[in-house]
């Protein structure tokens, strides 16, 4: 499907299939009805679904349903510079809202998932190694889009026998993130995904902090801050938010955890693990739970026996684990951009900046200022070519306006 139009837009768009069966090249009005792609450092797979009006049967009889094959998407800004590239595979496919008493039409929905899915496959391993060797090892055989491959990820200091027993291997690095323990970061739980760049992620929360900001996000008068590229191209802009802060219902139980383990005498060992402790760093930030209320016990849990030092890097990875709800990302965002920015996906360390109408703040709202981490992004585009970013950002800790009641009682 050729589109002359493309210039109206600011976006390119291409879907193609392998083997060559279908292509949509560009943009084209009253067919292509909307297209989003979406990433997440909690879903490990990225995600997309391309909505199209069939009112000529197409694709319900000239492009019929081929399960499992390769749609390979290339979606650009007009600028030639932020561009996503990912491969797909044709997962399912639906027709709803049929509009004809003669013929099959109506709205059709193509669901794709990650071409990196369909690269696995289960198997049995052991390894005798370090998990970020591991890890590096196994996905180092994948295909990458534009053979660009990228693999983030933080050394670790469990050097063990690690078995995977008929597991794809995305299930079997999911497994080893729960007991993956870095040294350089001794508190600090990790996330893996993968995300619409074709980038693959096993780092710690600390690692992903302490990323450079790729870029900064203004909402309101930015005080002359932006730059006049950021104000003219406005994918800089936030259109809308929300914020969530998670609060007593993720965080309770890792207030104050009692942790057991089984030495290599055989006797119980308990130690105390409180989640001021556990909580990652971004400056002199803090979480707003008082000090007061960590002084009860809220959470028993057992590991099991820890027998050698060894044992004791899994121990310490499980117990950062164990705290990666409350001290990773309880403090969430949500952002509309006003225009697409291909260039954001998940994982990825941004800059934000409010402004407040306190005069005492020196024009900047801190709390929802400053540094987040991509935690999902979905990009995409509507009926009318209206293309959009919608962000969800998370930060472990906030920057608290120190005149707050309880600012010294914070932890």
């Amino acid at each position: 499907m050729a589109n002359n139009l493309q210039e109206q837009f600011i976006f390119k768009f291409e879907l193609k299939t392998n083997p060559e069966y279908m292509t949509i090249d560009g943009f084209v009005p009253g067919i292509l009805n909307r297209f989003t792609v979406t990433d997440s450092i909690i879903n490990y797979f990225p995600y997309m679904e391309l909505v199209i009006n069939d009112d000529a049967s197409l694709f319900t009889e000239d492009y019929f349903f081929t399960e499992f094959l390769d749609l390979l998407i290339k979606f650009d800004s007009i600028n030639d510079i932020d561009k996503i590239r990912h491969n797909f595979y044709w997962s399912e496919h639906q027709m709803n809202y049929p509009n004809s008493r003669e013929i099959i039409t109506g709205v059709t929905i193509i669901p794709g998932l990650s071409n990196f899915k369909k690269q696995d496959e289960v198997k049995s391993n052991s390894y005798y190694n370090n998990i970020s060797t591991i890890v590096r090892q196994i996905m180092s055989k994948y295909s990458y889009p534009d053979n660009n491959q990228k693999l983030n990820i933080s050394e670790t200091s469990n050097f063990d026998y690690h078995y995977q027993g008929n597991e794809y291997d995305y299930q079997f690095i999911i497994k080893l993130a729960d007991q993956a323990y870095s040294p350089k970061n001794v508190t600090s739980p990790f996330y893996t995904f993968i995300n619409l760049r074709g980038e693959f992620f096993f780092q710690s929360v600390q690692d992903m902090i302490d990323q450079k900001p790729k870029q900064t996000l203004f909402f309101g008068d930015d005080n002359g801050e932006s730059n006049e590229v950021e104000k003219k191209y406005l994918n800089n802009i936030i259109n809308t938010y929300t914020y969530q802060y998670l609060g007593v219902p993720n965080n309770i139980k890792d207030y104050h955890k009692s942790i057991y383990k089984v030495n290599s005498s055989g006797e119980y060992v308990n130690k105390s693990y409180k989640i001021k402790d556990q909580k990652q760093k971004l400056g002199f930030n803090k979480l707003s739970i008082r000090n007061q209320d960590l002084t009860k016990v809220r959470e028993t849990v057992n590991f099991g026996i820890v027998d050698s030092p060894i044992q004791e890097s899994m121990y310490k990875g499980w117990v950062n684990r164990l705290f990666i709800n409350s001290v990773s990302f309880p403090y969430r965002l949500k952002v509309q951009l006003r225009n697409l920015n291909l260039a954001l996906c998940s994982g990825d360390c941004i800059e934000t900046s409010f402004v407040s109408a306190n005069p005492a703040r020196n024009n900047k709202f801190g709390e929802l200022s400053g540094k987040w981490i991509i935690l999902e992004s979905g990009h995409g585009f509507d009926a009318n070519g209206q293309a959009a970013t919608s962000l969800t950002l998370g930060k472990p800790t906030l920057d608290i306006f120190k005149k707050h009641k309880f600012y010294s009682d914070f932890i």
